[in-house]
């Protein structure tokens, strides 16, 4: 999640970069005379001053567009010395004091701005709330980086004779099989192509950048090989990892990257638990399951719920599917995208009746702003999926050193993300936590990616522990279980499998976070 909106091109129909969602000349750039009225223009110069103080936020926010935030904050300020009292200019500097994450003197501009319209421009409510909520979190943030300071100083190991394995945990790997050629990406992408052709071309962006993450032990694997995914699955039981959950990518009957789990279905190896998480959005060639440039279509019908149950039946009879409630675990990506889920829903328990199965145990993916689908689209459970609901994030300019000119992209520190996600207060509905070791989609959108910074094993290993002590004390449905997203993200640097920076160290902290040291404190109380 960004604070300030999507980055386009400035003018009075593009987004505003407040963060509403309305067009800018709908929002902040709404400057007729009833709005400039009593906000530190005098009466009887909505002639040229009204024109200088348009020029001026025009080019701010072009310049806040395009992530330019001195330039943008040098603007502001002169259009609050034209506009002192300018609840529009003071909102906006604010922002931009934000993005550079100086949260005290955002939140005293962003505040002047609320008094001024008396509240009643949401935009400014919504991002005080914001900067007053990250504050919070940054807070909350440093107490975790001095819990990692502590650990990486203390002399005996956390194993030594004074933890608990907690084995009731099950750890659900996401899988991306998108790691051999199909006819489709080698005509949309060119011929050969694979998630390792992004991952390969990734380059660095600012000092200490990450990139490009490179193929540990697996090296850079081809999934027609069926051995690897027998290794990967001997790795991953190695290391306390329960299950891997494969997206499936099914289309109105239409089926992509199908093969790894028709050969798992077929072979019978490896012998590890599984599910599937319906990937249902479109694919698009923004890599965003957006509308724009839609490459397969996802579409709706009573017709295609029935046949899109029959199709994952044959994984439901598997031995090795994962069952919740003796019912098989079925996930589903983009809930928000079925125009009717209960109805989707009662067809697939339905068809599952008919063909002798127990009904899907449907959990939802807490995404793009879902909410939860318990009681209105009749999910029994969701999940959480960082990094959706992450932190806000701050722009490349001024808080890092670019080493090219085309670098923009957006930024996450990871032990916000990390303090956001154990400080949400505990839903009233079933509800699965996710993890991530890291995030960084710049193998993907190379100038214009979402970066986290200072991500770690360590840290990664320490948020891990406290869902675990969490989830023993909390089970949903008589499960412990936690999602950790993902097995193989190489493109989005989102892997727990081996690279050549940290070996097998995320596979350890997945290990080592099912011990619990007796005597363990939470963290901080969900709610604090």
């Amino acid at each position: 999640m960004t604070f300030s909106g999507d980055r386009q091109k400035s003018g009075r129909n593009s987004l505003c970069p407040c963060g509403s969602g309305k067009r800018y000349k709908h929002c902040c750039g709404g400057h007729d005379d009833h709005r400039d009225r009593g906000r530190g223009v005098p009466p009887g110069a909505f002639g040229s001053a009204k024109t200088a103080l348009h020029e001026l936020m025009q080019s701010a926010l072009t310049a806040q567009q395009e992530n330019d935030l001195e330039d943008a904050e040098r603007l502001y300020r002169l259009a609050l010395d034209l506009s002192p009292e300018n609840a529009d200019v003071l909102h906006m500097l604010g922002v931009v004091h934000f993005s550079k994450g100086e949260l005290q003197l955002a939140e005293s501009l962003i505040a002047a701005a609320e008094a001024l319209s008396k509240g009643s421009i949401p935009s400014i409510s919504h991002n005080l709330a914001l900067v007053r909520e990250s504050a919070i979190v940054a807070r909350d943030a440093k107490l975790i980086e001095s819990l990692l300071d502590a650990s990486e100083n203390q002399s005996a190991p956390a194993s030594a004779g004074i933890c608990i394995q907690e084995q009731s945990i099950k750890l659900i790997a996401f899988y991306l099989p998108q790691f051999h050629r199909i006819p489709e990406n080698d005509r949309w992408w060119g011929e050969g192509f694979t998630e390792w052709v992004n991952v390969k071309k990734a380059r660095q962006n600012f000092e200490g950048h990450y990139q490009p993450h490179e193929a540990g032990e697996l090296g850079y694997y081809d999934l027609n090989d069926e051995g690897v995914l027998i290794r990967q699955a001997e790795l991953a039981k190695e290391y306390g990892i329960s299950g891997f959950c494969f997206y499936y990518y099914w289309f109105s009957g239409r089926r992509l990257l199908e093969m790894p789990t028709d050969r798992l279905l077929r072979s019978g190896q490896p012998d590890f638990p599984y599910c599937l998480c319906w990937a249902n959005e479109n694919w698009s060639r923004n890599w965003d399951g957006g509308n724009r440039e839609i490459l397969v279509e996802q579409r709706y019908s009573p017709e295609d719920a029935e046949k899109f149950i029959l199709s994952v039946i044959p994984h439901f009879r598997d031995s090795r599917y994962i069952r919740v409630n003796s019912r098989p675990l079925l996930m589903v990506y983009r809930m928000d995208q079925i125009p009717d889920p209960i109805s989707t829903i009662t067809i697939w328990r339905t068809v599952c009746w008919r063909n002798n199965i127990e009904p899907p145990y449907v959990v939802a993916a807490s995404t793009f702003g879902n909410k939860m689908f318990l009681r209105e689209g009749g999910a029994d459970a969701v999940y959480e999926f960082p990094p959706h609901g992450t932190t806000v994030s701050f722009s490349l300019r001024g808080r890092l050193k670019a080493l090219h000119p085309e670098a923009k992209g957006h930024f996450v520190s990871y032990l916000q993300c990390i303090a956001k996600f154990l400080a949400k207060s505990n839903p009233d509905y079933p509800f699965f936590p996710g993890i991530i070791p890291s995030w960084d989609n710049t193998a993907r959108r190379q100038n214009d990616g979402l970066c986290m910074l200072d991500s770690s094993p360590a840290a990664f290993e320490l948020w891990l522990r406290e869902l675990v002590y969490r989830a023993s004390l909390k089970p949903v449905a008589d499960e412990r279980i936690i999602f950790i997203n993902a097995w193989n993200e190489w493109a989005e640097g989102c892997h727990i499998e081996p690279d050549k920076r940290y070996g097998r160290a995320w596979l350890e902290a997945c290990r080592n976070a099912r011990l619990i040291p007796k005597g363990y404190r939470t963290i901080f109380e969900p709610g604090c």
